[in-house]
């Protein structure tokens, strides 16, 4: 039985509970509202009123009105903005059973608006029906201050107090300097916007640091210019000199800004502006000016500010290679190997060269070579020629040989004299050579390219003489002057000793000679043979020869005739090679004119002829010049010969130059070097490289 009793007491437990449980349910409900009113406040604003018609079951945190610019609501819309998407006045917890707030923000006038008033739980938000109405104006944003961190720099934060600001970003337009900016963080009596990336600092704020903010909220603007104090640029001195190219640079903070170029300033007072990309580090500018220092003197314009530089660029000096030695021709391309050349602009790259006689002309560069030729301008210059190189007013270090491998060269000048070309005047005895000049005998010193007046004759007497020779023994000067033949008087002999200046005057000629086709001095005597007597009224050919005895001092004649043929005496060309005395002659061999080489026996005091040539160029008066194993014969046209000693033919040589610059018969033998003399220079010609 008490197994059963406690059976009946847990049932009826068990009814009374659930009968207990069933009696706590209670329904949940959702909150209720309407919009009561809109009502326009004038200028302040638009009021809105609300009536909740159930606080439902869940706890409200959170009630307001939110509106936004309708265009459809009259033709059927009925959802109305939403949180998020429109303006809002918001309020923490439930409202009163009524409540109401004056909309100041986010109102255009005359534009149409829905208006909602809503109740917000931590689960759901439940709105009114929308109203419609339509704004008029309102005070709308109101503004009260800029804060930010000077000084100020682009990206830095900007942050702009006011009233009445709208909560939709949409409804935001503003600018810096004309430059649009995003905004972001929006307050209710604040937002935020990052300066822009890039201002234009144009006049008139140019020379301050200005800055025109401009505001449009909800259709309400707003212009501030205010003067800020915006970070100014820092420069710093590369600690690494850079190499020419495409670009350089200038490191530092702060100096981004709008300029598109940097000012080089020239010596001169000229400015050139080369294009430039700013960022906040660094500046990258154009190379393309012959800069004047590995400092150049550089200007940048930063927001609107001129800066002068010092030291924000230093250049790495351009050098050549060490020990390079070229072989080269005037006019062919030279190739110097070495680092940083201008290759942005060849001509900044500049030639010294030790021989002013010469003058460079760029061809091409690149960063490590630099190409170009040399040319002749007209003064005197030597073969080996040193080279350097000069950028930005810095002469290299190292030198480069260039051997130049011309035929002739300008070793001296040679102005001032009076130069016949009609008569034998330039002789050669030691280290020197002598050439005469009317009155005057000038020693040219070949090896120290220098030139002296050695000799002036007395006026008396030789003013009055119409033909000047000069020649040698090889030892002394022998200066032969003549009159007319007609005045009845013969010609006089002077001989000088170049070293003592001792002269000796020997008697007149007793013979009416004029003109001799061949002089020469031999073995104490002097020879004249051919030439012409000039009559009152005609000329007649003379074909005798004619010795003075230095010794005796006295004028003979000799037995034999000049070798002529048609009445015309023929010049000898006369020389002396490897001890003897030579001569190339015109004869007539078998009714046949022929050159002819002749030599000299002073014992029979008589030429020979040694060799008949197949040629026949016509020679000069002139003394040919023997050098080394070859003989220049000194002919009327054919300037670029030469006989190679013992052979029968004769070799074409290139000059190298112009015959045009050089005068008949002013040729000379020194060093186994051909010299010849032209218009204010004396040349050296080198066989080695014909």
């Amino acid at each position: 039985m008490k197994s059963l009793r406690l059976s009946l007491v847990s049932l009826v437990s068990f009814i009374l509970a659930v009968g207990c449980s069933e009696e706590q349910v209670v329904p949940r409900t959702n909150p209720q509202i309407k919009m009561s009113a809109v009502e326009i406040e004038g200028t302040v604003g638009v009021k809105f009123s609300a009536t909740v018609q159930d606080f439902g079951s869940d706890q409200i945190i959170e009630h307001g009105f939110i509106y936004a610019q309708t265009i459809n609501f009259e033709y059927g819309e009925t959802e109305g903005p939403k949180i998020g998407s429109s303006e809002q006045i918001a309020f923490s917890g439930a409202p009163s059973e009524s409540f109401s707030e004056i909309a100041k923000a986010g109102l255009q006038g005359g534009k149409r608006y829905a208006v909602r008033a809503y109740l917000k739980t931590a689960e759901y938000t439940v709105y009114s029906s929308p109203l419609s109405f339509t704004s008029q104006s309102t005070a709308g944003f109101q503004f009260e201050r800029l804060q930010y961190s000077e000084p100020l720099y682009f990206g830095d934060t900007v942050t702009v107090f006011g009233k009445n600001l709208s909560n939709q970003i949409s409804n935001y337009a503003v600018s810096v300097n004309g430059q649009a900016v995003t905004v972001f963080d929006l307050q209710k009596e604040s937002f935020r916007f990052l300066l822009p990336s890039m201002l234009s600092f144009s006049a008139p704020y140019q020379s301050s640091a200005y800055l025109q903010f401009s505001f449009e909220i909800a259709g309400k603007s707003l212009g501030i210019i205010e003067e800020v104090k915006f970070r100014e640029p820092e420069f710093s001195i590369n600690s690494v000199p850079q190499n020419y190219g495409p670009r350089l640079e200038i490191k530092g903070k702060y100096m981004r800004s709008d300029a598109s170029y940097v000012i080089a300033r020239l010596a001169n007072g000229e400015i050139r502006t080369l294009d430039a990309v700013y960022t906040d580090s660094v500046i990258f500018f154009q190379s393309k000016v012959a800069f004047e220092s590995l400092n150049p003197k550089l200007s940048v314009v930063v927001r609107g500010k001129t800066y002068d530089l010092e030291n924000a660029v230093r250049l790495n000096p351009t050098e050549l290679e060490p020990n390079q030695s070229i072989r080269v021709k005037l006019g062919n391309t030279i190739t110097l190997k070495g680092g940083n050349f201008n290759s942005e602009i060849p001509e900044a790259n500049e030639i010294i060269l030790d021989e002013g006689g010469l003058y460079f002309q760029p061809i091409s560069v690149t960063n490590d070579t630099y190409s170009f030729q040399l040319n002749y301008k007209e003064h005197p210059y030597g073969r080996q020629i040193q080279v350097r190189s000069k950028v930005a007013g810095k002469v290299s270090n190292n030198s480069a040989e260039v051997f130049l491998t011309d035929p002739g060269i300008p070793i001296m000048a040679y102005s001032g004299v009076q130069l016949t070309s009609s008569e034998p005047s330039i002789v050669t005895i030691g280290d020197f050579v002598y050439q005469r000049d009317g009155r005057r005998i000038f020693r040219i010193d070949p090896k120290n390219r220098k030139v002296t007046q050695l000799f002036t004759l007395p006026v008396t007497g030789y003013d009055n003489f119409v033909n000047y020779y000069l020649l040698t023994d090889g030892q002394k000067l022998f200066l032969y002057d003549d009159y007319y033949s007609y005045a009845n008087e013969g010609g006089i002999l002077t001989v000088i000793d170049p070293n003592t200046g001792d002269k000796q005057v020997f008697p007149s000629m007793p013979f009416l000679i004029e003109q001799p086709e061949a002089m020469y001095a031999q073995d104490g005597a002097f020879y004249i043979e051919g030439g012409f007597v000039r009559g009152e009224f005609d000329v007649t050919y003379s074909k005798n020869r004619y010795k003075l005895d230095l010794s005796t001092r006295q004028w003979v004649q000799l037995p034999g005739e000049f070798k002529g043929f048609r009445e015309v005496s023929k010049p000898y060309s006369i020389f002396d090679f490897q001890g003897k005395k030579y001569a190339f002659s015109n004869e007539m061999v078998a009714n046949q004119e022929r050159l002819v080489l002749k030599s000299f026996n002073p014992s029979t005091e008589s030429w020979f002829t040694e060799k008949t040539y197949l040629e026949n160029y016509q020679v000069l008066r002139f003394p040919s010049v023997a050098v080394g194993d070859f003989v220049f014969p000194q002919f009327r046209q054919n300037h670029d010969l030469r006989i190679r000693w013992g052979t029968d033919s004769f070799e074409k040589w290139d000059r190298g130059v112009g015959q045009f610059n050089f005068l008949e018969g002013f040729t000379f033998g020194f060093n186994d070097m051909f010299y010849q003399i032209g218009i204010q220079l004396i040349w050296e010609f080198d066989q080695s490289y014909f």
